[in-house]
């Protein structure tokens, strides 16, 4: 993993999760008339929401690459095996 790596993603977090609070809240009280609530309440919701699952997600993207890496690897390593193959048995 590159070191910028959880710098850029917290930074795309800060980015994409933060505005989406004003939207939900804009859109609650735009959409349902009972939805009386200050933004606080919905802050208050919206970020555990959204925020909380974040450690298991990324857990997640990182081994499922780690894991595909590895597969497409051990592929690369049998052909390169059978193409060395090959060659060998050409020059003799």
């Amino acid at each position: 993993m590159l070191p910028k790596l959880p710098a850029m993603f917290g930074l795309l977090i800060l980015f994409t999760i933060w505005p989406g609070v004003w939207l939900t809240h804009s859109m609650l009280r735009a959409y349902f008339s009972f939805y009386t609530y200050p933004e606080w309440i919905t802050w208050a919701w919206y970020i555990p929401f959204t925020v909380l699952p974040l450690p298991w997600m990324l857990a997640k993207v990182v081994r499922r690459s780690r894991e595909s890496a590895y597969a497409s690897a051990l592929e690369s390593v049998e052909i390169l095996k059978t193409t060395l193959d090959a060659k060998a048995f050409d020059r003799a």
